[in-house]
């Protein structure tokens, strides 16, 4: 919306109708970033709130596979393409909605919200160089947005509230092994970090 109906408004050098590449949805990539976006939107940006609010055992580990699945979905689609973005040479709508989960995954979902089968920055390498050159980007299409919008102090402070509030606390987790409840895992990083099995409800 903000890229069509809010353009009008802004000097005529910075308006998406004026962009070579067509902005952030193009006409003729609308279609396949809408289709992009609702995968994305239910199966990773909710997902992690689907994983991190579960119901039940069984909601919480249907969540999570299908949040993993959907990430290697997404390490696929950057694994054969050759260009630099979701969906292309330019940044588009799929890339803005995606990047909020994917760099606070390792920070805080990970550990927060138990989504540990794996990690970006170790399991997923075309996503963490995806999610560094939108970070890093100082371009003038950017103009370094995606760096100034995030502030990890912010979502670690986050973190050790939420924990310290016991969160879970009718419902907290354990890993597989039992190793250490939900609190500990998200006050104790350096720990929680190594653990990469499908948490288990403590009895």
């Amino acid at each position: 919306m903000f890229d069509r109906e809010f353009d009008s408004l802004l000097p005529a050098n910075l308006r998406e109708i004026f962009k070579v590449n067509g902005g952030p949805l193009p006409p003729h990539l609308e279609q396949e970033i809408n289709d992009m976006n609702e995968w994305i939107y239910n199966l990773i940006n909710n997902g992690v709130y689907k994983a991190g609010f579960p119901d039940t055992q069984d909601g919480y580990e249907s969540n999570v596979i299908a949040l993993f699945e959907s990430l290697d979905r997404v390490e696929d689609i950057l694994a054969k393409g050759k260009e630099k973005h979701l969906l292309g040479y330019h940044i588009t709508d799929a890339d803005i909605r995606l990047y909020p989960t994917i760099v606070r995954f390792d920070v805080a979902y990970h550990t927060l919200f138990m989504c540990n089968l794996k990690m970006i920055r170790h399991d997923y390498p075309r996503i963490q160089k995806w999610l560094m050159r939108l970070y890093w980007d100082e371009s003038e299409e950017t103009r370094g947005a995606f760096k100034k919008s995030k502030n990890f102090d912010a979502v670690s402070d986050l973190n050790f509230l939420l924990s310290s509030h016991g969160t879970y606390a009718d419902e907290c987790l354990t890993d597989q092994e039992g190793i250490c409840s939900y609190i500990e895992k998200a006050t104790h990083s350096n720990r929680a970090s190594r653990g990469h099995a499908v948490a288990v409800r403590a009895s």
